[in-house]
């Protein structure tokens, strides 16, 4: 205990020496890169990085600040030009397009958008309608599925949710189902999902 004290009353000197008793004037600073960062000059060389200077080069697809690389103005004249000139990157695939519209016309139901804006502001809003209790622990195994190819719901998306049920009680798995978009259970390889999401619930009942 002695050795506890006298470091204590050490620490207590040297934060008091470092005081100032004029309140307009700065203590003792024992760590000044704390209170003040080292400045770094645009152009001057820098042992940090790779190529020894401060300034780098972009990386390889940026977009400066301020530029937009469209080359159409916001007219329609240019819209009706932007439509006759670009093109879709992927060659046609009739099969895709025809899935799509058979989709399309099976599921698709005009509905409120109320749920999405609930959503999309959910961590803005303390009494959301959509908070999740993550951490209740009567709840049954849970199965997350995710489509590689979903850019709608990515999978960095399901993945945290998955890393928030890890800390609950209950069983939480995660899977990905290759090569699927966000129309995974309902697309013509549903199959495999539900066999995935069957194969989940027999493990339990």
């Amino acid at each position: 205990m002695t050795g506890c004290r006298a470091a204590a009353v050490l620490a207590l000197t040297i934060a008091a020496l470092g005081c100032s008793s004029q309140r307009t004037q700065r203590g003792y600073e024992y760590m000044p890169d704390m209170t003040a960062s080292v400045p770094y000059d645009t152009f001057a060389r820098n042992r940090v990085t790779r190529s020894g200077m401060t300034q780098q080069v972009p990386v390889r697809g940026t977009i400066p600040r301020g530029f937009l690389p469209i080359h159409y103005a916001n007219t329609p004249a240019d819209a009706a030009r932007a439509g006759r000139e670009l093109s879709f990157p992927q060659p046609p695939d009739t099969k895709t397009v025809e899935q799509g519209k058979q989709l399309y016309e099976t599921f698709a139901v005009p509905a409120a958008g109320a749920p999405l804006f609930q959503a999309a502001t959910a961590n803005l809003n303390p009494w959301t309608e959509v908070k999740v209790d993550t951490d209740n622990a009567d709840r049954e195994p849970l199965l997350l599925i995710s489509g590689e190819k979903d850019h709608t719901v990515p999978w960095t998306i399901t993945n945290a949710s998955f890393k928030q049920q890890k800390d609950n009680p209950g069983i939480t798995e995660i899977v990905e189902i290759p090569g699927r978009g966000h129309a995974v259970t309902i697309d013509s390889g549903w199959h495999e999902v539900a066999d995935k999401a069957l194969a989940f619930i027999q493990r339990f009942v």
